[in-house]
């Protein structure tokens, strides 16, 4: 039986043959932009799998599309089309396979640096319905935390205004994310219980305003990425 594979990446014409090679009988349909990928969604042919960047440095895509973008966009055509996900494994994209794992959404990871032959045995046990374990999570993740509830989705809203260069004071977060004044300047409250929970501030110090700031730097592309396909794409940019 043939497998049908769409490879969504900025580099999926450098591998495109090989992996149809390791794949035989495929058809292996290449997509390296958002723009391109949405137009393979859109044609008759139905995927076994698809293999996609997790996070890519390429410009076409960052620092406003990645493979979670991905997923919304296969997910609004077929829900049961499983998905890979080539990581650099770098500390920036450990949010996005959190919120895989929390949503049970990926079929399998792979290391950008493995051989194709070991990343095309993952793609056939995919298209074959095979899924992998991911891994297991010691510390709250960002998505179920801002998924959680109305206040979740308001410190998601600070956060990511904030980590798209939006605000610098009470002043501007109010502006940029339509709150009062009196929410925004509770930015630290509504924060505070995330960053408590996962470690990431210093017990010896005093949480403050500059805290959350440099905490939402230090996570700026997952929080403008949960923004973005959560519905709150106007905390992101300028109107």
């Amino acid at each position: 039986m043939t497998t049908r594979v769409l490879v969504a990446s900025p580099l999926a014409a450098i591998v495109s043959d090989y992996l149809e090679q390791l794949l035989t009988p495929a058809v292996v349909v290449t997509a390296s932009t958002p723009l391109e990928i949405r137009a393979a969604l859109q044609t008759r042919l139905r995927f076994d799998a698809v293999l996609t960047d997790l996070v890519s440095n390429d410009t076409t895509w960052a620092p406003c599309f990645d493979g979670l973008d991905v997923l919304s966009l296969v997910r609004e055509r077929d829900g049961g089309t499983p998905l890979v996900y080539a990581l650099h494994n770098a500390r920036g994209e450990a949010e996005h396979v959190a919120e895989l794992t929390a949503r049970g959404e990926a079929a399998g990871l792979v290391l950008k640096s493995q051989p194709l032959a070991e990343i095309g045995q993952v793609l056939r046990e995919a298209a074959s319905g095979h899924v992998a374990d991911l891994p297991g999570r010691h510390v709250p993740s960002l998505y179920e935390y801002f998924s959680s509830s109305q206040r979740g989705a308001t410190a998601a809203r600070l956060a990511g205004a904030i980590a798209a260069g939006r605000a610098s004071d009470t002043a501007s977060l109010a502006a940029a994310t339509s709150v009062s004044l009196s929410t925004a300047e509770k930015v630290v409250g509504y924060l505070r219980p995330i960053m408590v929970a996962r470690d990431e501030h210093d017990d010896d110090l005093r949480l403050t305003s500059a805290s959350v700031y440099r905490w939402c730097g230090l996570h700026a592309g997952y929080l403008t990425s949960w923004c973005r396909r959560h519905g709150h794409e106007d905390v992101l940019a300028t109107p």
